[in-house]
């Protein structure tokens, strides 16, 4: 059986898995002695507590994704890690670490790795070890000096990471290759003129929020982009059958935006107030003022090539925040584990005993969450407005 399969059917709970990576050797921890089917790891039951492993964005915000974690904990109440404590973390600070989901009659190959990052920090107690992890994209505050005129997105936040650590190759090794090239077919042209160094995550993070992009590591912790569509086709349906909760809907107007000045063609640094051409959209201030009357201008300092492509960005931004939006978190169930922050779902939104609450309703998933003690997902939903 796949995990999919054991995730929609099994009524037996999942079982979690925690891999570090030291000196070739995969150490292996779970919350009782286990060794899953077709693997050569025994997982050591000393794991007392998990973190929610999550990720998600403000409804208005790209660019930046908000990394929710995280620390372990390692049971020490036989004083096994007393004496092996300074070691312990020498050998293993920096390494990488993986959480892995599945079942106990699974076998190894299709358990499913929801997160990777590296070892930050551990503290030491009678009690237990506390093991703080990380993710990879942390690493990328390193300081590079550069400039692109007229290249593709994908190509600048590529090559930012390859100045920051030039071991990595743009290959499948270190890149989600796929979810780049799903990026690069409407990857807009940027210009960053750099005149001082940066940290490298700082231009990427800037690139991403010009055109509506998402920077992140996937499970397993390989650099991955994807440029959000708010007109995306819906890919599937949460049924109110697997929604444990019953959401409170929240309709904040603070996020309404009636118009919007972007700046591009930046000729030195975005910090610096040196901005070659500006791009203003007042196309929605009489529809916002009659509807909600709010007046609620927004600036944008963006890496756009050209004012057409400035101006795209000022039409896409109002289409996207020129009305009320509900926001809400439903908690779902395993299976629905492989849809991520950008994609566009149906939600079902039911009363107990089946009575209609919203129905089904068109959302973005702005924000994702594993729940590993409950074995659940948990999703920070944005409602569209054209309904199933």
């Amino acid at each position: 059986m796949t995990f999919l399969e054991y995730a929609s059917n099994s009524t037996s709970p999942a079982i979690v898995l925690i891999e570090i990576d030291v000196g070739g050797v995969t150490k292996g921890y779970a919350k009782k002695d286990f060794t899953p089917i077709g693997s050569s790891i025994f997982y050591e039951g000393r794991v007392t507590s998990l973190f929610s492993i999550g990720r998600s964005r403000q409804p208005l915000v790209w660019g930046k994704l908000e990394f929710s974690g995280g620390s372990f904990d390692l049971n020490n109440g036989d004083g096994y890690f007393d004496s092996i404590a300074s070691t312990w973390f020498i050998a293993y600070y920096g390494k990488e670490s993986r959480i892995k989901i599945g079942y106990e009659g699974l076998d190894i190959s299709e358990y499913l790795t929801i997160w990777s990052g590296y070892i930050e920090n551990i503290q030491l107690s009678p009690e237990k070890l506390t093991v703080s992890v990380m993710e990879s994209r942390k690493k990328l505050d390193v300081d590079i000096e550069h400039s692109w005129i007229d290249v593709t997105a994908t190509t600048v936040i590529q090559e930012a990471i390859i100045l920051a650590y030039p071991e990595v190759t743009f290959d499948s090794t270190y890149f989600d290759t796929v979810a780049w090239a799903l990026a690069s077919i409407d990857s807009p042209l940027v210009s960053v003129d750099m005149t001082d160094p940066a940290p490298a995550i700082d231009v990427i993070e800037g690139v991403c929020s010009s055109i509506f992009g998402l920077f992140f590591m996937n499970p397993n912790d390989k650099y991955s982009l994807k440029l959000v569509n708010p007109e995306a086709t819906v890919i599937t349906t949460i049924v109110s059958a697997d929604i444990k909760n019953i959401p409170q809907i929240t309709y904040d107007p603070s996020e309404i935006v009636s118009s919007v000045k972007v700046y591009c063609e930046i000729d030195t640094q975005l910090d610096s107030g040196n901005k070659a051409t500006i791009i203003e959209d007042t196309t929605r201030e009489a529809y916002v003022l009659s509807a909600y009357s709010i007046y609620n201008a927004k600036e944008f300092t963006t890496y756009l090539a050209n004012p057409e492509l400035a101006d795209a960005f000022a039409i896409k931004y109002l289409d996207y925040t020129m009305d009320v939006h509900g926001l809400f978190d439903i908690e779902t169930t395993m299976k629905y584990y492989s849809y991520e922050i950008g994609d566009t779902v149906y939600v079902q939104l039911y009363r107990d005993g089946g009575v209609s609450y919203l129905g089904t309703i068109k959302a973005e998933i702005i924000g994702k969450t594993y729940d590993l003690e409950t074995f659940g997902v948990n999703f920070n939903m944005r409602q569209c407005y054209d309904e199933a």
